[in-house]
């Protein structure tokens, strides 16, 4: 028998005799919460019941604090009244899903159809948040018990370190349990109506001698691929993912462009979007040497633009260069993505108007009719041309003005 724990009574009962009845007898104590009982067996151990209508017991009185047994009595009781049996709703729960295993019934959902519903940027973006942050804080919960009070408080606890990825958080559980609602595990979405965070719009140019000190580190960059696909970041205004994952299969040198397909694109579509000079040297440059290496090991040329060196598929990621390049040049808060933000804020300096940076961006969807007509890129390959001829006019320690270009080449 455990010890007793007189902190586990009400201070009501702490006077009460606590002594066992006869051999075959059971001893039953009134406590502050009416059908509620203190049962005593003549071996001494103690147990909270309900005895009526069913006896129904919620655990020994050496284990269960008062306050855990009051709120749990408060809930059985209103179970009884409503003509619902506690036994078969213990049993239920005994049974009813966890979040652990609802995150487990979302990936096989997701692995289910041909190709998988979530890109793969995305479904890293989402198991980073469910290791960080919801298996460990709601793993171990049961599905039905998941409140929008629980998801207030994790929200709030996210957004003391990252407002942004707190929403992002909220948005990954909102996912989830619109699944479990499918899945007929609840009738509602706790995570609707928890109030996201404020976003604002994040504006970070390279500029002026700023620019120029990126470019000098940019070239010190002891990896070659990593230096390469920074640039063609800055030369394309492409997403970090997107050029990371080129395929030569995609790149058309002759006539100067990129056909991103939609399972690379955030919009789903396909976008074509022309290829400024410099752009396309860079990419002649590493297809020479990746058909030269090929030559001499006998083996074919990855089908990757930036392959990586032993898993057989594209790098994916530059952070460690990327680091290096800003400490070099003595800049922060810089992201890889505010790359782009630099191409689309060039391109809007120099007068062009929104709808085409747009169309070189991949911001709205193309036209249908886009993917055939080489003629509606012509206005974007202007703008790109001075693009690559500004980036490189700074890179070899020009000034970097914007003249004006020759006749662009004529496509076919």
């Amino acid at each position: 028998m455990l010890p007793i724990k007189l902190s586990n009574l009400p201070r009501s009962m702490r006077g009460a005799d606590l002594s066992p009845p006869p051999p075959g007898k059971q001893k039953f104590l009134p406590t502050p919460i009416r059908r509620l009982k203190l049962r005593i067996l003549p071996s001494g151990v103690m147990s909270w019941v309900i005895p009526e209508p069913r006896s129904f017991t919620i655990g020994q009185l050496e284990i269960w604090p008062w306050v855990v047994v009051e709120a749990e009595a408060y809930r059985l009781l209103r179970l009884i009244d409503q003509g619902i049996n506690p036994q078969t709703e213990r049993a239920a729960r005994s049974n009813a899903p966890t979040v652990a295993e609802l995150i487990d019934e979302f990936w096989r959902d997701v692995d289910a159809t041909n190709p998988p519903k979530l890109k793969p940027s995305t479904r890293r973006e989402y198991e980073g948040r469910v290791r960080q942050w919801i298996y460990p804080y709601l793993g171990k919960k049961l599905v039905t018990e998941v409140t929008r009070r629980d998801l207030e408080k994790l929200h709030a606890l996210i957004t003391a370190d990252t407002p942004t990825r707190a929403n992002r958080v909220l948005s990954t559980v909102s996912v989830l349990f619109t699944l479990a609602v499918k899945r007929a595990m609840r009738p509602d979405n706790p995570a609707k109506g928890v109030a996201h965070n404020k976003e604002y719009p994040r504006y970070r140019f390279l500029e002026g001698e700023e620019l120029v000190r990126f470019l000098a580190s940019l070239e010190q960059c002891p990896s070659l691929s990593a230096k390469r696909a920074i640039r063609l970041l800055l030369l394309t205004g492409a997403r970090k993912n997107e050029v990371l994952s080129m395929r030569w299969d995609q790149v058309n040198l002759a006539t100067g462009t990129w056909a991103k397909p939609h399972t690379m694109t955030k919009t789903e579509r396909l976008h074509v979007v022309p290829l400024s000079a410099p752009a396309c040297q860079l990419l002649v440059e590493i297809h020479s040497e990746a058909a030269a290496h090929a030559a001499t090991t006998g083996k074919p040329i990855s089908p990757w633009v930036f392959p990586a060196r032993r898993s057989g598929l594209h790098i994916k990621e530059v952070k460690s260069a990327w680091a290096s390049i800003l400490k070099r040049a003595d800049i922060r808060d810089l992201r890889r993505h505010d790359l782009r933000h630099f191409a689309g804020s060039f391109l809007a300096s120099t007068g062009v108007g929104l709808p085409l940076i747009g169309r070189l961006l991949g911001h709205t969807q193309a036209r249908t009719t886009e993917r055939y007509s080489h003629v509606a890129l012509d206005p974007v390959r202007q703008q790109v041309e001075r693009l690559g001829a500004f980036i490189t006019a700074v890179a070899n320690g020009q000034s970097g003005e914007i003249v004006e270009l020759p006749e662009q080449r004529k496509t076919r």
